[in-house]
């Protein structure tokens, strides 16, 4: 990582990313990009939710005269205000460019995201592969996913922020943009190398096997922290 890189990611980083997104830290506004359509909506929201929880504790502070007596806690929100409203303006302005891409899966909405019946993929125990099947059920925060092709008849439970179910078109943009996979594969729950090396390999292997034909193409990486 050069210096300057280093650079934007402690000071325009810090500063566009919310604190559940800190896992990814970006140096400048065209990274934002990268992150994709759904992503950047989902940021920009926790941002608007976040700016509002500081401006409603700011004005009850002023109104009832509190300040003094509340110091530290109204100066951190008053840097968190000024902070909000400079990442959503820089959200703002790139969110209209911003491609349709998987959600990180940390971040899924957690209503609504898989429909009944749908088709996706999952794995098996220590079966090192992405399997065929469909979504079942929600059950608070896990997943329920019937197998089919070789494994139909085998029901398993995934937790619904994990990163081993996928949507059918989110394996296929996947497996044909590499740059995003390896972001998603880090963003999304894997801290260790061989962890994501094992799931990017099932991610395209499945993806061999299904779609043979997928296109690929490649966008400019991302660096991570």
């Amino acid at each position: 990582m050069s210096r300057s890189t280093y650079k934007g990611f402690e000071t325009y980083g810090k500063k566009v990313m919310p604190p559940t997104w800190r896992s990814i830290l970006i140096p400048n506004r065209n990274s934002l990009l990268f992150l994709g359509k759904e992503n950047l909506e989902l940021i920009l929201e926790e941002w608007t939710c976040l700016l509002r929880g500081a401006e409603c504790y700011i004005r009850r502070v002023d109104e009832g005269g509190y300040r003094k007596s509340y110091k530290a806690r109204y100066d951190y929100l008053v840097e968190r205000r000024k902070n909000a409203t400079y990442a959503i303006s820089e959200i703002e302005k790139v969110l209209p460019a911003a491609l349709s891409k998987p959600i990180i899966t940390t971040h899924r909405p957690i209503v609504g995201y898989f429909s009944p019946d749908e088709d996706v993929y999952s794995t098996l125990g220590m079966e090192g592969i992405l399997l065929p099947g469909k979504f079942i059920r929600q059950d608070i925060r896990d997943d329920y996913v019937a197998l089919t092709g070789e494994y139909e008849g085998t029901s398993i439970r995934v937790s619904h922020y994990s990163p081993l179910i996928l949507k059918v078109d989110d394996l296929k943009y996947l497996a044909a943009n590499s740059n995003y996979l390896s972001l998603f594969a880090r963003a999304s729950g894997f801290n260790y190398d061989e962890g994501v090396e094992l799931y990017i390999k099932m991610v395209n292997d499945r993806a061999k096997k299904d779609f043979p034909d997928l296109q690929k193409f490649a966008e400019p990486s991302l660096e991570i922290v």
